[in-house]
């Protein structure tokens, strides 16, 4: 259920055979209820409306969402309300630092976009970014989870910490592989061969953007992140191969840094992987009102279903 920035505004996955705002199935001016916070159905259009325009979820037919992308959205608005309450029954309510935080990532995601959204619709995304990075930073995520999760791998982690080597011959760099393999130290090796200064001292590879050493599985080539999820961490992947625009071909090896190298680096994007758990185990107990025109909360999936 949990969504990091980029799927906020730029990949939301929602799953839909009423329309979002017919009132002939009841005269009700809510949409739905948590904790005393009310969606009214103005809102939620709105708010469904600024979705669809920015084409994150399926546009609407004659003026009418299918069932399951209005159940999709008020699945999402319920969820993001409960985690803010769960958090604030935790001891650990969403302050101004982190709900600040949180508008100022969405603005530069959305760029210009962000000015055409309707005030119901940037108080959703805010509360809804703000609760996920409240959770993610605190410590409903054990740093042992965090550990285990990562070591378990890249398809479980989504992280890559990564040492490299880069060669522009082919001969060289399977000798340098064969070097590793037999004990050679991956780092020396690394600074003894790599000409692209942007690796940084035993081939630690960095975020050019955050300047962090680790960095998620979809940050890089599909290609690396192919072979590193076979290749056991601490150890070298084969020579890849790649091309530059003009043709050039050099062979990089990758090596996935143990855990105690990167802790520190890793955690925050190991727990995004966690998140959705955690999120679920906080509000789990929650109880949310749907207008019945919609469908009806099940506590059991945390979605809106149809009613029956």
């Amino acid at each position: 259920m949990i969504r990091r920035l980029p799927a906020t505004l730029a990949a939301v996955v929602l799953t839909a055979t009423v329309a979002s705002g017919c009132s002939t199935f009841s005269k009700n001016s809510e949409a739905a209820k948590v904790d005393g916070q009310t969606l009214s159905v103005k809102d939620f259009e709105a708010i469904s409306d600024d979705l669809a325009k920015a084409g994150q979820i399926t546009a609407p037919v004659n003026g009418e969402f299918t069932g399951d992308v209005s159940r999709g959205v008020l699945s999402r608005w319920i969820v993001a309300q409960l985690l803010s309450t769960a958090l604030a029954k935790n001891g650990t309510p969403i302050d101004a630092a982190t709900e600040a935080k949180s508008e100022t990532a969405l603005k530069t995601s959305a760029g210009a976009s962000w000015d055409t959204l309707s005030a119901a619709t940037k108080s959703f995304l805010v509360t809804e970014l703000s609760g996920q990075n409240a959770l993610i930073s605190g410590d409903y995520i054990p740093q042992g989870d965090a550990k285990l999760t990562y070591n378990a791998g890249l398809s479980e982690s989504n992280t890559l910490c990564l040492r490299v080597i880069g060669i522009a011959d082919q001969a060289a760099a399977q000798a340098a592989y064969q070097q590793i393999l037999q004990g050679g130290d991956f780092a020396s090796i690394a600074d003894a061969n790599n000409t692209d200064s942007s690796l940084g001292k035993g081939g630690v590879f960095k975020d050019s953007k955050t300047n962090s050493e680790c960095v998620t599985a979809a940050s890089l080539n599909q290609q690396v992140g192919q072979v590193l999820a076979q290749t056991p961490i601490g150890q070298p992947a084969t020579p890849q191969a790649f091309s530059d625009s003009n043709g050039n071909t050099q062979y990089f090896i990758f090596e996935q840094r143990p855990w105690d190298e990167v802790a520190d680096a890793a955690t925050p994007i190991v727990r995004q992987s966690l998140g959705p758990a955690a999120e679920r185990r906080l509000v789990k107990d929650g109880s949310a009102a749907v207008d019945s025109r919609y469908g009806m909360w099940d506590t059991a999936d945390l979605t809106v279903k149809p009613s029956r």
